[in-house]
């Protein structure tokens, strides 16, 4: 994979990594839709960006970069609905957060 970051073949890479199965470790998941997501930017595919980074909030709901960028995705296409139960979903993971810190 990093041979074809190197050599710019990045439309390989997003075949290859668009191939390349779902992990069930959640970290894993993360990690690969992370990097399928800057693949897609690297490549000008907005839509593959968001398709991504909607799979990282799917796991990790308050994600400090995937959030912003899906919630300006939602307001531009006027998906209020999903965007209020993404938003949601980013409140009650902060607040999980905060008090199992205690």
């Amino acid at each position: 994979m990093r041979l074809y970051e190197r050599t710019g073949r990045h439309a390989d890479l997003a075949r290859l990594l668009a191939a390349v199965p779902t992990p069930e470790d959640r970290r894993e998941r993360l990690v690969l839709h992370r990097r399928r997501a800057s693949v897609a930017r690297t490549l000008g595919d907005r839509a593959g960006v968001v398709a991504n980074l909607r799979r990282v909030l799917d796991d990790a709901p308050a994600d400090p970069e995937a959030l912003p960028e899906v919630e300006r995705d939602l307001r531009v296409r006027g998906a209020l609905e999903e965007l209020r139960d993404r938003l949601r979903a980013a409140a009650q993971e902060s607040a999980a957060e905060v008090t199992a810190l205690g």
